[in-house]
């Protein structure tokens, strides 16, 4: 207890010793000399980066000086603006694509084709056409190789029995391919 009382009579001398001298200003270059002391502090990369990037900068350059960056510049524009070679009218011709699934007893009441030509969403559902006992779409494709299925009754995936040829999916089903154009076209 006796130290406790002691502790709090000398920080009550201590603050009316603070309180009652006379104030004082530090020595002249007492701030410059302290700044000095301190290790320099440094500026992490990226804001070194924005700040270069953000503050006005004046440039001087002579026309020789400019001309290999004006010439970089102008073959850079050349290369992006350029046209390109002009399609191949084969190529961009649609082709026409019948797919048919037969179903003589009609025992599914709706199909519809899906695959990588319309990004496998049932876009338009197939026909039944009842001289023929099948379901029929008559497409038009750019010319290339499509994957495809047929959607029965908005459940069961079926592959194409008459393709003539196929694929493994990677998830345990079987997808048709059609080769559309080239001289590629075949009656499914």
């Amino acid at each position: 207890m006796q130290s406790e009382e002691r502790a709090s009579r000398l920080n009550e001398e201590i603050e009316r010793s603070v309180r009652t001298m006379a104030e004082q200003s530090p020595p002249d270059g007492f701030a410059a000399r302290v700044m000095a002391s301190l290790p320099p502090r440094r500026v992490p990369v990226r804001t070194r980066l924005r700040l270069w990037l953000t503050r006005p900068r004046s440039l001087t350059f002579t026309p020789l000086t400019a001309a290999p960056a004006l010439v970089l510049a102008a073959g850079l524009l050349f290369l992006v603006l350029r046209p390109g070679p002009a399609p191949l009218p084969e190529r961009d011709a649609l082709s026409p694509v019948r797919f048919v699934l037969y179903d003589a007893r009609r025992s599914a009441s709706s199909v519809a084709v899906i695959g990588s030509f319309n990004n496998w969403r049932p876009t338009s559902d197939m026909r039944y056409d009842p001289a023929a006992g099948a379901w029929v779409l008559e497409a038009r494709l750019p010319q290339g190789e499509y994957e495809y299925v047929f959607m029965v009754d908005g459940k069961r995936i079926v592959p194409d029995p008459r393709a003539q040829a196929s694929r493994d999916d990677g998830f345990g089903n079987t997808n048709s391919i059609v080769y559309v154009g080239g001289g590629h076209e075949q009656a499914l």
